[in-house]
């Protein structure tokens, strides 16, 4: 009984080190897309600023609205 839990114990450890990897992995790609993102686009002019922030809170929320509908079916990405 013990061998087995051992080994059960150790494939959970293993099963941990791989979802970390995967998630720092997933953190890293976010933040170096970000960083190109806001490297390559300028920012914008004080006239339009208003209406550029209006659009993007309605794409913001749009993108959670998307997010949100990924996370709750089995399409994924990782899968």
């Amino acid at each position: 009984m013990e061998a087995a839990l051992g080994r059960r114990l150790d494939r959970i450890v293993r099963q941990m080190g791989n979802l970390e990897h995967a998630v720092e992995v997933g953190n890293e790609a976010l933040a170096l897309f970000v960083r190109f993102w806001l490297t390559a686009n300028p920012p914008l002019p004080d006239v339009v600023g208003e209406a550029a922030k209006a659009q993007g809170k309605e794409r913001y929320e749009g993108f959670v609205q998307a997010l949100a509908r990924k996370l709750e079916g089995s399409d994924r990405l990782g899968r």
